[in-house]
């Protein structure tokens, strides 16, 4: 009974293990107790240099570039200088998020200028519907091919004032 409860109750190995690899972030924790929380995850499944490298990747890239000197040493001994790490630079780090910006008059006058020329855009294709519908459908010639009627007389015949 106590071991079916267990095993209901508790993730499966392959959940852990791609939660450890996909999902899990360091949030508010310290490095080192990350480091402790991945390892529980990760169990005896995942080699130490592996778990280093999760480890590494999901720290903050400031504390990262620190701890790439000490590639060989003791991971508790890295985790607790990433402990140092973290809380002097915890201190100083500032998360800011970039809200609407004030419109400045360019701003303002750049949406005028768009604005006027989508109104202009509207007013052209109306005019030219417009246009289209009170055209002619047929465009038959007339029979003398356009040409004026006294170019079509003999010159004899024509009126003193047309010149040709």
């Amino acid at each position: 009974l106590k071991k079916a409860l267990i095993q209901r109750l508790t993730d499966s190995q392959e959940y852990k293990i791609r939660q450890l690899l996909e999902t899990e972030e360091m949030g508010d924790r310290k490095p080192s107790q990350f480091l402790r929380h991945l390892a529980t995850l990760a169990g005896t499944t995942i080699s130490e240099k592996l778990l280093r490298t999760l480890w590494l990747g999901r720290l903050p890239a400031q504390t990262q570039a620190i701890l790439a000197t000490r590639g060989e040493d003791n991971l508790n001994s890295v985790a607790e200088q990433a402990d140092r790490i973290h809380e002097i630079s915890g201190k100083t780090v500032v998360q800011a998020t970039s809200g609407p910006q004030p419109t400045s008059p360019t701003a303002n006058t750049l949406e005028e200028l768009q604005r006027q020329i989508a109104a202009l855009t509207t007013k052209v294709e109306r005019m030219t519907n417009a246009w289209e519908k009170g055209r002619p459908r047929s465009r038959t010639r007339n029979r003398s091919g356009g040409r004026k009627p006294s170019l079509l007389l003999p010159p004899m015949f024509r009126s003193k004032g047309t010149q040709v």
